[in-house]
């Protein structure tokens, strides 16, 4: 009896990898929910990255009847006001107000309250049929999270929620958090990554190819659907990147994605993600593809992405010194950005990705140089873009 027992947990084991290879194409849609009624564009695309809150039980079946592996993405490191579960968290589990979300705080990590919710967050990706998750902002070590968060925190957080994860049949992946990469490589199934080309740390990751495990790579394109040639080459072709599975996006994580090999498509979705006290999405995209270009260093013309500006913002938070924004993902249809920021003083200048403009907001309300004080959330929250 023992040995059956020893030989089924080898195989469940075994079976958590089995549906990651390195290389393999894959598409993320956080802003919006693929429409399994149309045909799903990219075709090729075997791996997909989706919201668990958002994404129906039943898409997730039907996207896996097409034999797709379906990695279900959520928040495991950030209270968010909007979710159904976020009165379960108690004051001492949340810390500062993320500077960029002003309706998301950092979460103790340590808390067995909030442990317990991601647990139940969990059961409900197992129960949904997806194959593994894909918790985000784990990094609050370097963030201003007000709980005295350090990386040996997020390391223990990641080994609990790898284990739990794993005892109900489902992967699990890092999301950006470079500097404890050693620390969990073995524990992970496959990385996800934002923007390590941008920030020239894309060797980081040299482990995870190494062990045979994928890592699927975002870069942002600034004005999309067009891809300047240098916008590819760095997107591409930057050092360490040999291997990753790496899509080019817009910064809302909508349908529309864009490879390496000059192909394009956009993905056809249904609304999803609304924030409460902000209007519904009304998003139709047409399901398109493109072949790959035969000339791969001129300015790509990629499949359009005719959607009501969903305003979203995905931003990476990196192991630089200097913190970044962290990676998020929230929706609402408005119009595309306003280069108008409300309210501020003038005379200062606001850096890259920093606020500048919105409902009562005192501070800077210039851009530095490059960058366009756009509305994310308007009126009430402006951003350097």
């Amino acid at each position: 009896m023992l040995y059956w027992f020893i030989l089924s947990f080898a195989f469940i084991g075994t079976s958590l990898g089995s549906n990651f290879a390195v290389g393999e194409k894959f598409q993320i849609v956080l802003s919006g929910i693929p429409n399994l009624s149309k045909p799903l564009f990219p075709s090729d695309a075997m791996v997909w990255d989706v919201d668990l809150e958002d994404t129906s039980a039943e898409t997730i079946g039907a996207m896996k009847d097409l034999g797709k592996t379906v990695i279900c993405y959520f928040s495991a490191g950030t209270y968010e006001n909007w979710r159904p579960d976020s009165k379960k968290f108690v004051a001492n589990d949340m810390g500062t107000t993320l500077r960029e979300w002003p309706n998301e705080r950092w979460l103790r990590l340590t808390s067995t309250n909030v442990r317990n919710i991601m647990k139940t967050r969990i059961d409900n990706a197992a129960k949904k049929g997806c194959d593994a998750i894909d918790p985000d902002n784990t990094d609050a070590y370097q963030n201003s999270n007000g709980l005295n968060m350090k990386e040996t925190d997020s390391v223990a957080y990641m080994q609990f929620l790898a284990s739990y994860a794993k005892s109900q049949g489902l992967a699990i992946g890092l999301k950006n958090s470079l500097s404890i990469i050693p620390s969990l490589t073995s524990v992970m199934s496959f990385a996800v990554n934002e923007e390590c080309a941008k920030f020239g740390e894309c060797e980081a990751y040299n482990n995870f190819i190494k062990a045979g495990k994928p890592v699927y790579h975002i870069e942002y394109i600034a004005k999309p659907p067009q891809i300047t040639a240098a916008e590819k080459a760095l997107s591409c072709n930057s050092k360490g990147m040999e291997g990753f599975s790496t899509v080019m996006k817009n910064m809302t994580l909508s349908g529309w994605v864009t490879y390496c090999d000059g192909s394009s498509a956009t993905t056809d979705t249904t609304p999803g993600g609304v924030i409460p006290g902000k209007p519904p999405q009304h998003t139709t995209l047409t399901s398109t593809t493109t072949k790959p270009t035969s000339d791969p260093t001129s300015t790509l013309e990629t499949a359009t992405d005719p959607t009501t500006f969903e305003i979203t913002t995905s931003i990476p938070t990196t192991s630089k010194t200097t913190p970044k924004p962290t990676s998020k993902t929230s929706t609402s249809t408005s119009k595309k950005p306003t280069t108008t920021a409300a309210n501020g003083g003038g005379g200062c200048i606001s850096k890259h990705w920093d606020q500048c403009g919105g409902k009562d907001w005192k501070g800077c309300t210039q851009c530095a140089s490059g960058f366009q004080c756009k509305g994310v959330s308007p009126p009430y929250y402006y951003q350097c873009l």
